[in-house]
């Protein structure tokens, strides 16, 4: 008989885990007619069938009497132990949230809500407590914050629910707080333009100003380029064709200018007056050019 029945999964150490491994191993050793086997058997056939992880588990214990390790009960109290604590509130969170799924019948969606109730432990709240716990519950499952969901998760069963809401409600002052500065940050100046010489600008402006309407070759009034008087004139500036020197925006060189200077031969020893008809004049020669220029004396 007991080698016809199926023997138990091997243990996961998990909380779920134990309660299967646990719920299994109790039917196998009805259904395998062990139970009035000795203690010491019972822990054989436990560490046969618990899987090498169990296995090394069991090797880790440590025991108040040589004999404890043979007591199936001591041995069994010691899994549970080592199995991780159900986060009661982790369990209400996945009971409440579940959904029923598209096409999934009602019983089984029933039977999955009443294996997830298992775990969430409602028959230990007492009736003073329940309006708190399910309040608890809604502000978990409708939290926006998945991170402070996750913290509140992480608390389980440890924390209460003045807590909680005392933790909510700091996140959300830091929450506006980052709002309002991200938002002054949003209307400072930009730093690090360069600013803009006022006369500069205005140059440019009023130089711009001055072509609107005109030829840009020869000065005069807007026409085709074709049809240009300057079109074959040499520019008396920069020498290049297709412009008046007047309209010219060619910087040329101090080096490329020619000046020559005329200057009189007679001898000034004293000048007692100025007369607008005895002018001191010069004759400069620009580019090929002869200008005449007036002497403030």
């Amino acid at each position: 008989m007991p080698d016809t029945v199926p023997r138990p999964p091997p243990l996961e150490l998990s909380a779920d885990g134990w309660k299967r491994f646990e719920f299994d191993w109790k039917n196998y050793l009805v259904a395998a007619e062990l139970t009035k086997k000795p203690s010491a058997v019972k822990v054989a056939i436990l560490l046969s069938v618990c899987g090498p992880e169990a296995q090394d588990r069991f090797k880790s214990f440590t025991w108040n009497e040589d004999n404890d390790a043979c007591d199936i009960d001591k041995v069994m109290k010691k899994f549970e132990e080592c199995t991780p604590v159900e986060n009661t509130t982790v369990e209400r969170f996945k009971f409440n949230s579940r959904q029923q799924k598209p096409g999934e019948p009602i019983k089984e969606y029933l039977a999955e809500l009443r294996r997830l109730a298992v775990t969430c432990k409602f028959e230990n709240i007492s009736s003073d407590d329940i309006v708190n716990q399910l309040i608890w519950d809604k502000i978990v499952v409708g939290l926006p914050d998945a991170t402070l969901r996750t913290r509140l998760l992480e608390e389980g069963s440890e924390i209460t629910l003045n807590k909680a809401i005392q933790m909510i409600a700091c996140s959300e002052q830091v929450r506006l707080q980052c709002t309002v500065l991200d938002s002054k940050d949003s209307t400072y100046p930009v730093a690090g333009v360069p600013a803009v010489k006022r006369s500069d600008f205005e140059k440019k402006k009023k130089y711009k100003r001055s072509d609107e309407g005109n030829c840009l070759y020869c000065g005069g009034m807007k026409h085709a380029k074709l049809v240009c008087p300057a079109k074959n004139r040499r520019c008396h500036k920069c020498k290049k064709l297709g412009h008046y020197g007047k309209v010219c925006r060619s910087k040329f060189s101090e080096s490329s200018k020619e000046v020559k200077q005329k200057i009189s031969s007679t001898r000034v020893l004293a000048i007692n007056g100025i007369d607008r008809k005895s002018a001191v004049t010069c004759m400069y020669k620009i580019r090929g050019t002869e200008i005449n220029f007036l002497v403030d004396c």
